[in-house]
């Protein structure tokens, strides 16, 4: 996996249409160099394992409640 920083891999999900949420995502905390735009910022590690998973199982807030 390339690695990109946030706001590059945005860009990049939105290209190719795909839901990009940072709690899908693994990311680093030190700084490394992103591939598309050449700075020292925190990079996109990999997408986290049976994430569909868990959004599946997590309660869902019902906003008809009063």
């Amino acid at each position: 996996m390339a690695e990109l920083c946030v706001k590059c891999f945005q860009q990049e999900c939105e290209e190719l249409d795909e839901p990009f949420t940072k709690r899908g995502y693994i990311i680093s905390k030190d700084a490394d160099l992103c591939e598309t735009c050449g700075e020292w910022k925190p990079v996109v590690v990999r997408r986290k394992k049976l994430y569909f998973l868990y959004q599946l199982a997590a309660p869902r807030k019902n906003k008809n409640r009063t």
